[in-house]
């Protein structure tokens, strides 16, 4: 018994991998764009606040006692993070 069985031509199996292999890269070429984009922006957005809340400092010295032997406690405040919000905690 002689089973007549025919597969594609290599010429068929190589335009279908290449065409495979090109819409695969499309998609993965616009993920790739759509992610990279995103953390750009989050990066912006971030970078923007942390520059904003260092630029904005008025450090005052509160007090300072001499503890025991070289070691000092100093109490500083930062009045303008008291009064802005989003920058952190002040002290």
């Amino acid at each position: 018994m002689r089973l007549n069985k025919k597969g594609i031509s290599p010429l068929i199996a190589t335009v279908l991998i290449i065409g495979f292999t090109v819409a695969l890269a499309a998609v993965i070429m616009t993920w790739g764009q759509k992610f990279t984009k995103d953390i750009q922006e989050q990066t912006e957005e971030t970078s923007g606040s942390q520059i904003t809340c260092a630029n904005e400092v008025d450090f005052e010295i509160k007090k300072v006692c001499l503890e025991s032997g070289n070691s000092y406690r100093v109490t500083i405040s930062n009045d303008v993070l008291s009064r802005k919000s989003g920058c952190g905690t002040p002290l």
